[in-house]
C-alpha cells in the first residue's frame, strides 16, 4: 500500500468511527475502493513543518490516522488556494492542504473530495464561504471555530463541524496547529473560496 492510501484508508476509519449523521452521510458518497491513483509529484509548504508537531494534540482515535500522514507528509502534493493578495504572507506561511480524492487529488473522484488542512499556531483562516457542503473534522488542535457569522467556539479534536453550501465559516488556532480532516460534496471541488474579508498584516 502506497504512502497517500495509507493516508486516505485511515481517514476513512477514522471518519467511519464517529457516531455522527452528517458523517455517515457524507461518507456516504465515497466510492467504493480501488481508488484510482492520480501522478503527481511531491510539493511542500512551509506549513508542512508543523505536521509532526501534530501528534502531540491529536484526538485517540486519530493516532494511526497521524502517524500515517507524518510517514507521507514529505511525498504528498500539498495546495494553497490562495495567493498574497487574497491573503498575508504570513497566514500562507501557515497555511496548506492535500487532497487525498477528489477531482485533483492523490486518487481520482469526481463527486466528493477529502482532504487534510494544516494551520499552524496562532493563525486565523477569515471568514470565507463556497458552494460545495463541508464537513470538517479536528484531528489534531484546539481551535476556535465560526459558522454561519456566529461567535467563535472552542472545538476540541474528534468534534464534527458541518458547514452547508454557502454557510460563512472561519478556524482560528492558538499555541497549538490545527489538522482537520475535510470532505466536500456539490458544485465545484476545487472552487477558490469566497472571501469577503482580507488579512491585513
Amino acid at each position: 500500500m502506497s504512502d497517500a492510501l495509507k493516508v486516505l484508508a485511515s481517514a476513512l476509519d477514522f471518519a467511519a468511527g464517529l457516531d455522527d449523521p452528517n458523517a455517515r452521510r457524507m461518507l456516504s458518497y465515497v466510492p467504493s475502493p480501488p481508488f484510482t491513483p492520480r501522478a503527481l509529484a511531491p510539493r511542500l509548504y512551509p506549513v508542512t513543518e508543523f505536521v509532526p508537531a501534530a501528534r502531540a494534540g491529536a484526538a485517540p482515535a486519530a493516532t494511526v490516522l497521524i502517524d500515517a500522514l507524518i510517514a507521507a507528509a514529505p511525498k504528498l502534493h500539498w495546495w494553497q488556494s490562495y495567493v498574497a493578495t487574497d491573503f498575508s504572507d504570513t497566514f500562507l506561511t501557515r497555511y496548506g492542504f492535500v487532497e487525498l480524492l477528489g477531482t485533483r487529488g492523490q486518487f481520482v473522484c469526481d463527486g466528493v473530495a477529502i482532504g487534510i488542512t494544516m494551520l499552524g499556531s496562532n493563525i486565523e483562516y477569515p471568514a470565507h464561504h463556497h458552494v460545495a457542503e463541508e464537513l470538517y473534522i479536528p484531528i489534531s488542535g484546539t481551535a476556535d471555530w465560526m459558522r454561519d457569522n456566529g461567535p467563535y467556539t472552542l472545538r476540541l479534536p474528534g468534534a464534527v463541524i458541518h458547514h452547508p453550501s454557502q454557510m460563512h465559516h472561519a478556524m482560528r488556532t492558538n499555541t497549538e496547529p490545527l489538522l482537520a480532516l475535510y470532505i466536500w460534496r456539490g458544485g465545484d471541488l476545487a472552487q477558490k473560496s469566497d472571501i469577503p474579508a482580507r488579512v491585513n498584516d
